[in-house]
C-alpha cells in the first residue's frame, strides 16, 4: 500500500472515534535503513496518544480505540 494511501486510511479509522481534532501522522525516522512507515495520533491539547506503530498495528490501535468508545458511551 502507498504511503499516502495508508495514512489516509488510517485517518478515516481515527475519523471514526468521533474524536475531535484527532489526527494520524507519519512518523519520520532518522535511520534510512530502516522501510517500515510507522505512524501516531495526536489530539489537540492532549498530545500524542498512541506509540510509534507500523501501519497494520496502528490500525489495530485504532479499531480498539472505536470498540472502547463505543462501550464507555452506552
Amino acid at each position: 500500500m502507498e504511503t499516502q494511501t495508508e495514512l489516509q486510511a488510517l485517518q478515516n479509522a481515527a475519523n471514526a472515534t468521533n474524536i475531535e481534532g484527532i489526527k494520524v501522522h507519519e512518523y519520520l525516522m532518522d535511520d534510512k535503513r530502516k522501510t517500515i512507515k510507522k505512524y501516531f495520533v495526536n489530539v489537540p491539547n492532549n498530545g500524542t496518544i498512541s506509540p510509534n506503530l507500523d501501519y497494520e498495528q496502528m490500525n489495530h490501535f485504532l479499531i480498539g480505540m472505536i470498540k472502547a468508545i463505543k462501550l464507555t458511551s452506552k
